[in-house]
């Protein structure tokens, strides 16, 4: 945001908070589960992006715990920051402050959020 590089940044708040997301499936998986690393990592690889490991891990592998119904609030909000990170990535689409402000904005709630269910405390630092 300081670059004033709008697209950039979308694409970097969409990033981190598919990191967020690699937390919960490896919380999920590697610790809940104890499945094998190899299996997890594989797993990860295979959903490829934030809404297909939301549509084909998290939401899954959650069914019927209690993380599970504030995970699927989060479901249309990912959403939303995958459309536009891909209209940036494979389109080409150029972004306003506006809609990154709106971006970052959401990435950090639903960042925070993910990591929350699964560490008690977290905070994500203000830039």
């Amino acid at each position: 945001m300081q670059r004033e590089e709008w697209s950039s940044a979308i694409v970097r708040a969409a990033t981190a908070t598919e990191i967020a997301a690699n937390l919960v499936i490896r919380e999920e998986l590697l610790e809940g589960r104890r499945l094998p690393l190899a299996l997890g990592d594989h797993l990860l690889r295979w959903a490829n992006g934030i809404q297909g490991k939301f549509d084909k891990l998290i939401l899954p592998v959650t069914k019927g715990g209690p993380a599970h119904a504030e995970l699927k609030k989060l479901k249309a909000r990912v959403e939303d920051i995958n459309l536009e990170r891909n209209s940036v990535v494979h389109s080409g689409v150029f972004k306003t402050k506006t809609q990154a402000k709106k971006v970052i904005s959401e990435s950090r709630a639903i960042i925070k959020e993910l990591v929350d269910l699964y560490y008690d405390g977290f905070d994500l630092k203000s830039t």
